[in-house]
């Protein structure tokens, strides 16, 4: 009885078939709740049961109850949580563990599917669901394997095929490789990308590839929702910023982040709304709206969010613009320490560098130079990281180290001349360069 109540604490008596008349059985029940151990966690007690218990009797007796309850729709999540870490694979497990799925956050409702997909092979929209969540949760490993799994699939509807992709090329986004993202949708073709085309043209933009961002955003099709039109405005606020004016381009930007789901935050995505619009601003100066527009993302978000460090760094880079010379110190402790992608720890390693360059003190530099040596061996230029290539830029010059970033400014350059030199995203790299011409002399 006691080995029972391990997995199910709220056993009755009368659930219990253990070959006993009711009577005998009801008073041993009696006297195990008598002894306080009954529901026990104890390691000692668990042992000592399990010496003297049947495995194979309590796991049927577990089955029994599972099926039991099952069927009187009893069955509840915390319960089949427990039955399933006591070992027990059953089928009507499933049902309660889905089911919790939805109301779940994404490192739950990860955690749900992986016991789900242990006793039973998922379709493929609870693989891609399953997928999502992984990567809302950082566990961008299995993430990506189960959009793998689920591009395979032969005979696989556009609609499914190109949420598998940007599940994929927001991974490869997340690590710091915006252009393999956009090989997926290369691949993808604007044919196939229905609703996911507004990522695609984002994706497309960010490498400076303005052509194919357009036959994307041509391509919109599907029918829409909350998340897709504001990922179409915010898609067409970003083009505006390359090819329009940054006034227009910026009012389109943030009018996406006020549409119902226009934060786009229960998808995986190459970049998050709120980033985007940030950085926008960012570029065009707008330091007091980036904040307003960081600040309220991240009131919204929890740590368990993939969004939650790139937002939070976001705001300290902000403060660092401000003059805040404790922007990296006044982060959430889980930030610095990591682990972080790439992408981030681009923006962590290149603010460390810039308050150590601000400060004045060049061993302290150093130290920050060297610390950075890794992530920028590994980086690779796009739109959306031209300001951390900025301050690299003016303190690989304060050191005489800049033959160490000269291939990524240059990158930058060719970049920022396939969009055409818009104003609102050259500005700042060009400001950067005017230092850098000055600190070399």
């Amino acid at each position: 009885i006691i080995e029972v109540s391990f997995a199910v604490p709220d056993i009755d008596a009368f659930e219990l078939d253990l070959g006993q008349e009711k009577f005998s059985l009801t008073a041993a029940f009696d006297r195990a709740l008598a002894t306080g151990l009954f529901g026990s966690r104890s390691p000692l007690v668990a042992s000592v049961v399990a010496e003297s218990t049947s495995t194979g009797r309590i796991r049927s007796e577990l089955i029994r109850i599972v099926e039991s309850r099952a069927n009187a729709r009893t069955l509840d999540i915390d319960t089949a949580r427990r039955l399933f870490d006591s070992g027990i694979r059953h089928r009507d497990l499933t049902a309660v563990l889905r089911d919790a799925v939805d109301a779940s956050t994404p490192t739950v409702a990860a955690d749900l599917f992986r016991r789900v997909n242990s006793i039973e092979p998922l379709g493929v929209a609870d693989t891609l669901l399953y997928a999502q969540v992984s990567a809302r949760s950082g566990d961008l490993d299995t993430a990506c394997r189960l959009a793998d799994s689920v591009i395979a699939e032969p005979d696989l509807d556009n609609a499914r095929l190109a949420a598998a992709v940007r599940i994929r090329a927001a991974s490869s986004a997340a690590c710091g490789q915006l252009r393999a993202a956009a090989d997926l949708y290369t691949w993808l073709g604007p044919g196939r990308t229905e609703t996911e085309s507004p990522f695609a043209a984002i994706t497309f933009l960010g490498i400076g590839n303005v052509d194919d961002a357009n036959a994307a955003l041509a391509g919109h099709t599907g029918s829409p929702s909350s998340s897709t039109v504001g990922a179409a405005t915010l898609a067409n606020g970003l083009m505006q910023s390359v090819t329009g004016s940054a006034p227009s381009a910026l009012n389109t930007m943030s009018r996406a982040l006020s549409l119902p789901g226009g934060s786009g935050t229960s998808e995986f995505q190459p970049d998050s709304a709120p980033a985007l619009v940030a950085l926008a601003l960012l570029h065009n100066g707008a330091h007091e709206r980036a904040a307003a527009v960081v600040a309220a993302a991240i009131a919204a978000d929890d740590a368990s969010s993939h969004t939650w460090a790139r937002l939070h760094l976001l705001d300290a880079w902000i403060a660092m613009t401000r003059g805040h010379d404790t922007a990296v110190e006044d982060l959430p402790e889980e930030v610095v320490r990591g682990p972080l992608r790439e992408r981030d720890a681009l923006f962590l390693h290149a603010m460390i560098v810039g308050l150590a360059r601000r400060s004045g003190d060049l061993a302290q530099l150093r130290r920050a130079w060297s610390g950075a040596a890794g992530t920028l061996s590994s980086c690779s230029v796009d739109l959306f990281n031209l300001l951390p290539i900025g301050e690299l830029w003016l303190a690989a010059v304060r050191l005489d180290e800049a033959e160490q970033v000269e291939h990524l400014v240059d990158d930058a350059r060719t970049l920022l001349r396939a969009l055409g030199e818009p104003p609102l995203w050259s500005s700042p790299l060009h400001w950067y360069g005017v230092q850098a011409s000055i600190l070399s002399q």
